[in-house]
């Protein structure tokens, strides 16, 4: 499989805007996803999976609008806020987003698990993110893009490389970028 990795476009937490744990993208970061979803309207994707926050979710949709994929939540792409946090309801996200599917079934509302997280739990997760994207495409040579955030991005990539979380000490992701991987099965 060829996985697609995005970081999704520059919100209004990155530029200071906004302190709440679920920003909207900027006019900047709006272009920006245009951009990745003309980037990747010919790829040949299969598959579109997307972290349920908004400013991912707001860097997915041209990018399902441009390939006719539906967007396929996974919890577990988040960045994490701790404590309290509860995220758009399902609702709410498939009424400003088009068709979605969770890829693992998610409450309505309060999707979030109740944890405090860490890097060491977001390899963890990483680790199920890993898990769910090879048991669908492991044998396969699809094309497939993953919609997420920087420090999750960056420690997923960590995960799929066999490498110890360093969080953006490793692999540091601009708003927008697309890191290519190239997965075999077992490597």
């Amino acid at each position: 499989m060829e996985l697609f990795l995005v970081r999704h476009g520059e919100s209004q937490g990155n530029i200071g805007a906004s302190d709440g744990p679920d920003p909207a993208l900027t006019d900047l970061g709006q272009r920006q996803a245009e951009a990745v979803a003309e980037r990747l309207r010919h790829a040949g994707l299969v598959a579109l999976y997307s972290s349920p926050l908004r400013r991912a979710l707001e860097t997915a949709h041209p990018v399902a609008l441009a390939t006719g994929l539906p967007i396929k939540l996974i919890v577990d792409l988040s960045e994490t806020w701790g404590l309290g946090f509860h995220g758009m309801s399902l609702s709410k996200i498939r009424s400003r987003f088009g068709p979605v599917e969770a890829v693992v079934p998610m409450a309505e509302d309060n999707w979030w698990p109740n944890i405090d997280d860490d890097e060491l739990t977001a390899y963890e997760r990483a680790g199920r993110v890993e898990g769910l994207l090879r048991e669908a495409h492991e044998e396969t040579d699809d094309r497939i893009c993953v919609i997420s955030h920087g420090t999750f991005g960056a420690i997923l990539i960590c995960r799929l490389l066999g490498l110890a979380p360093a969080g953006y000490t490793r692999f540091s992701q601009s708003n927008c970028c697309i890191s290519m991987l190239e997965l075999h099965p077992g490597t």
